[in-house]
């Protein structure tokens, strides 16, 4: 009787300590299930993220202050737009119509997207709902605005710090050209959506009865950043042109001769060889500028640039012969030789004066005019203004000839 009262108390003693046991890891499990918000001090300081009081989740992450969250959203944003720019693969793109780009413009509207949904989750979790006081939906919609304008103008600083980078031969022009307008019309596109999802999202309409909307339109970083993008495609066909009469090239290819003394004494009537050599390699450009630029507005700007690059080559040719022979003058007035009407003092004076039969010179230049105006007629029905265009590049080239 006695064992069995001792095994009875053992037995006894053995549960109590079970039951001890599983209520103090029942107690450790329940206080390691307790959410942050629970265990956080009563007390917190302005400077504290805000809690994110009405989700269900135990575990969700502090929301951030408005102010800090739009500080670290501009210093990312920047840093994104940079690397779009600068370290991103910039390979040209040849499409089978032989248009040239890069993927400068899809890798930007990609970003500005994913900014934007960051920026949207950043409202979802400022909030457990949608915002229904006025007062709310007007602050959502001051951050809303804040940091899409603060996405535009680091694009735009980087648009304007980045943009020769791509302007480093003939085809990355027209590369540009290209990208640069695409990004423009994505962009337009892109504010309309935005528009469209501002209104959804702040559905309920302020005091004066009119709905909530960003207007990034009517804001000024998205239509200067549209303007700096449409005049940097313009610059880049302009800069086109200069590639294109590089100085190397023309003087390989002969177009340099105009006004010199072969020139001169061409007795051919119409344009001479070296005007010949110049409208060749004009005609090579347009004929690649049409099939690498996708824009209308672009190929005429090309065409019209074009011409008043040859109107540049034209005088500077002219002005070469020039300077020449005002060096010839100081050399003849330095010598102080009189001049005779022998053969050395025949070349030295013809070698003082502008051309050795200005009436020929002033005849050839009114008929390489002519031959220019003919040349690019061709391209009239791109540019309607071709006779103004030349008649106003050509002035004083017509104005010399009259001269004489």
């Amino acid at each position: 009787a006695a064992e069995n009262h001792k095994n009875t108390s053992q037995v006894a003693t053995n549960e109590t300590q079970d039951r001890t046991m599983a209520e103090e890891i029942n107690v450790s499990e329940k206080e390691q299930a307790r959410s942050p918000l629970e265990a956080a001090p009563a007390t917190a300081s302005a400077s504290d993220p805000v809690p994110n009081v009405g989700t269900d989740d135990p575990w969700a992450v502090p929301v951030p202050l408005p102010e800090d969250f739009l500080a670290q959203y501009r210093s990312k944003a920047s840093e994104l737009i940079k690397s779009a720019y600068i370290t991103a693969d910039r390979s040209l793109r040849i499409t089978s119509s032989g248009r040239l780009s890069t993927n400068l413009c899809e890798d930007l509207m990609y970003l500005l997207r994913v900014q934007v949904a960051a920026l949207d989750e950043f409202l979802d979790a400022l909030s457990s709902s949608p915002p229904t006081q006025e007062g709310e939906m007007r602050a959502h919609s001051d951050i809303y605005i804040e940091a899409v304008s603060s996405i535009l103008h680091a694009l735009y600083v980087r648009q304007i710090a980045s943009r020769d980078t791509f302007l480093i031969d003939l085809e990355g022009c027209c590369a540009a050209a290209n990208d640069f307008c695409r990004l423009s019309e994505s962009l337009e596109e892109w504010a309309d959506e935005m528009e469209c999802q501002s209104r959804q999202r702040f559905e309920k309409p302020s005091s004066d009865g009119s709905p909530y909307s960003i207007g990034l339109m009517q804001e000024k970083e998205l239509p200067d950043l549209i303007r700096l993008l449409v005049s940097d495609a313009d610059y880049a066909v302009h800069l086109s042109c200069r590639f294109a009469l590089d100085e190397e090239e023309l003087l390989e290819s002969g177009a340099l001769g105009l006004f010199d003394r072969e020139w001169e004494v061409e007795g051919t009537a119409g344009s001479s060889k070296a005007l010949s050599f110049l409208l060749g390699i004009v005609e090579k450009y347009l004929g690649d500028v049409e099939e690498y630029i996708g824009e209308e507005n672009l190929y005429r700007k090309a065409i019209e640039t074009i011409i008043q690059g040859s109107a540049v080559v034209y005088v500077e040719c002219l002005l070469r012969r020039a300077k020449m022979v005002c060096m010839n003058r100081e050399e003849i007035t330095k010598r102080r030789r009189a001049m005779v009407k022998s053969s050395s003092g025949c070349e030295e004076n013809c070698s003082a004066l502008p051309f050795s039969d200005p009436l020929y010179a002033s005849r050839r230049v009114r008929e390489e005019i002519y031959a220019i105006n003919t040349f690019f007629k061709s391209w009239v029905l791109e540019v309607p203004a071709v006779d103004r265009i030349i008649e106003r590049e050509f002035a004083i080239i017509s104005a010399l000839q009259e001269i004489y």
